[in-house]
């Protein structure tokens, strides 16, 4: 039996602005270096991709990124794998690259993965547990793919890279999709809440 009294409310994310900066040819992921994050299989996926007109850039820090930094040097790809540690400027990350690489085993909400798309970028996600699927509907506004399928992860993200018109739809598709998210539309969901208004 449900609960009236409880009820699911997204966090809210930034409405993003127009940026005149050029994009380029960067996979970005941003998040904490635990392990649930993955990093280093997002880094193992794109020095097997091998395309070196290509960078990958890493936003974040944790207790995993010195063992990702070794490992970006042991597969001979440090000179395309960026790792920028803590940031105060991550939005100019998501203007610059065009795809977000999404590589968790675990969420709550993904702030991250949430901002990334309302940035534009192309979407490229792990069907974890929670989160990532009540963002991403699968090849409309971003691509899923089954947690552990280390293949198809790795040819879905190289059709991306190859395919610039595919990644301007999912862009598109993206930014249009988070506007359900924005702070006016979750404030009001929290104001229906709290005034009864929700079932």
């Amino acid at each position: 039996m449900g609960h009236h009294n409880i009820a699911v409310i997204p966090n809210p994310i930034e409405k993003w602005n127009p940026s005149e900066v050029g994009r380029e040819n960067i996979i970005l992921n941003v998040g904490r270096f635990i392990r649930s994050k993955q990093q280093a299989l997002l880094i193992r996926y794109f020095a097997e991709i091998n395309h070196p007109d290509w960078s990958l850039v890493l936003v974040g820090d944790g207790p995993e990124l010195g063992n990702c930094q070794t490992l970006a040097q042991g597969l001979q790809v440090a000179d395309r794998v960026l790792f920028t540690g803590s940031v105060r400027n991550v939005h100019e990350y998501y203007a610059r690259s065009k795809i977000f690489a999404f590589t968790s085993v675990s969420e709550g909400f993904p702030n991250a993965l949430g901002e990334a798309m309302a940035a534009g970028l192309a979407a490229i996600s792990f069907d974890c547990v929670a989160g990532p699927a009540d963002l991403i509907k699968s090849d409309k506004n971003g691509l899923l793919i089954p947690e552990g399928d280390d293949q198809q992860y790795m040819d879905s993200l190289v059709k991306l890279m190859h395919n610039e018109a595919e990644i301007d739809r999912l862009s598109m598709a993206a930014q249009d999709s988070m506007l359900a998210f924005n702070e006016e539309k979750i404030a009001a969901s929290y104001f229906d809440f709290m005034s009864g208004s929700i079932e």
